[in-house]
């Protein structure tokens, strides 16, 4: 649907510098000269945004950001205020309910950049209460299901196994739901990371014993070298265990009975880089660089190439990146083998937050 924004200001000439600062944008513009004209456009329309002039509209200009704060127009459109730079005129302007601030006159680019920051935040927001919403059935189903395969253990095996494995999809498909809210989070840095001494041997010891019944029933051969000795790292251990359980996944979704997976780590220059390989379905050249952007992932699935299941690569590279560490995907070209390399910090015996 095409923008639609309504400019107001207190004086002609003021209102056409506005309307000629907006002309390279792409959008339908309507223009309010003063206070009763715009309160009477606003209430008959709906605009993508509303800026208005305070300076040249005075305490009408408070008056309408009140107005349309309490009167939901606020929520369904974008009101902007132009305002001087100094600091009482823009606090007197949020006060009274403007949703962003502009430094008057107004400039395109400017308007542009937050328009677009809007949307941004809009979608996201979206997607947040979508999967918030979507965790409380699953939280249900998941309760329910413990309870029949608490009650009915030991019974017929063949409906334990279909018990088992209804438990095993809800829990993933809760762990998904997660990763869509928390990849938001990250990506507007409200995800809090408790980074601290991690032993990765052990982690990477209960991460295999989770999904080995499903490595099994697949038929891959396993193979695990991380030694003992190597050096703690500095990771959050929640957040670890959820990258390694996306990459499983991962391998789990592109690999046939008879392929091989092999995780192995070693120390470099005060690093633990631990790498996962595994023999199935190849990631395409073309997407070996992009694998982790959300915006190629159907691109890349129609032509066949190895991709993210659902969020689980972009999850994995802004859960690395929060845990200030690295991960990679490639193809090995002496093996062949697809390899997804996770770099970590040696931690120094501190912990950090």
């Amino acid at each position: 649907m095409r923008r639609k924004i309504l400019l107001v200001a207190g004086s002609a000439d003021v209102l056409a510098d506005m309307e000629n600062a907006v002309a390279g944008i792409d959008a339908d513009v309507a223009l309010a000269n003063g206070a009763g004209q715009a309160l009477e456009m606003a209430a008959n329309d709906n605009f993508t945004a509303i800026v208005l002039d305070i300076p040249s509209l005075g305490e009408h200009g408070l008056r309408l950001c009140r107005a349309w704060r309490d009167d939901g127009t606020g929520s369904l459109s974008a009101v902007l205020a132009l305002t001087t730079p100094d600091a009482e005129s823009r606090l007197a302007a949020f006060e009274a309910g403007a949703g962003e601030l502009l430094t008057s006159p107004l400039n395109a680019v400017e308007l542009e950049v937050r328009l677009a920051a809007r949307v941004a935040d809009g979608v996201t927001g979206a997607v947040d209460l979508l999967a918030h919403d979507l965790k409380s059935p699953m939280g249900t189903v998941i309760s329910a299901l413990e309870l029949l395969a608490e009650r009915e253990r030991g019974a017929d095996d063949s409906f334990s196994r279909l018990l088992d494995g209804a438990l095993i999809a809800a829990r993933r498909q809760l762990n998904l739901i997660d990763d869509v809210l928390d990849l938001a989070r990250m990506r507007k840095g409200a995800f809090h990371v408790s980074l601290t001494t991690v032993n990765l041997p052990d982690m990477v010891a209960e991460a295999t014993a989770e999904v080995f019944h499903l490595v099994h029933r697949k038929g891959l051969e396993l193979e695990i070298d991380v030694p003992d000795e190597l050096p703690p790292v500095l990771a959050d251990p929640h957040l670890l265990a959820r990258v390694f359980r996306a990459i499983f996944d991962n391998v789990l979704k592109f690999t046939v009975r008879g392929d091989k997976l092999s995780i192995e780590a070693e120390e470099r220059e005060g690093h633990v880089v631990l790498s996962i390989r595994d023999t199935g379905r190849m990631v395409q050249e073309e997407y070996v660089s992009r694998i982790f952007d959300t915006d190629i992932q159907w691109e890349a699935r129609q032509s066949g190439s190895r991709t993210s299941v659902a969020l689980g690569l972009p999850f994995c590279l802004a859960a690395m990146r929060a845990m200030r560490g690295r991960i990679t995907v490639g193809r090995d070209s002496r093996s062949g083998e697809n390899v997804f390399k996770l770099d970590l910090s040696v931690a120094d015996g501190g912990c950090e937050s």
